[in-house]
Parts: structure tokens; sequence; C-alpha cells
């Protein structure tokens, strides 16, 4: 990955921290992305990738992000 200078994790790029208060369910859906996209062609990575964004759809986080982002508020996924 290629970051313009200061852009780090460990210059406020975000990192650890921008992560934990994302929802669960979604971060757990991209890090399997990640990991099927290594063993697996371009197209069979996008199609792994795509399934797992349409079946976010269907979490109550998604629904608790889009109110949130109509109210202008910042979300509320729950106990962590």
């Amino acid at each position: 990955m290629i970051l313009a200078s200061g852009n780090g994790p460990d210059r406020g790029g975000g990192g650890p921290t921008a992560i934990v208060g994302l929802p669960r369910t979604a971060v757990a859906a991209a890090k399997e992305a990640v990991d099927v996209a290594f063993g697996a062609t371009l197209g069979e990575g996008v199609r792994f990738e795509r399934h797992a964004f349409q079946a976010l759809f269907a979490t109550p986080d998604q629904a608790e992000g889009m109110a949130a982002f109509l109210e202008e508020r910042t979300p509320d996924y729950g106990p962590r």
C-alpha cells in the first residue's frame, strides 16, 4: 500500500483505533474478503466481496448506520 507522506496509521491515518467503532459484522466480512482474495482469482475475490456486501444489508447494524446517517448523528452499534 502506498500512502501520501504523513498519512500512515501511526500518523493519524486511522489504523486500529478507527476500526474499533465500526460494526463487528462489517469488520469480520471485510477481513474474510481479504483472506479469500489472497487465495482466489480477481473475479472470485470480487464475487465474494459483492456477496458479503449484499449480505450486510440484512443486518441491524446496516439499519442503525442508515438511520444515523439520515438523522445526522453518530451511529450506536451497541456494546463492544
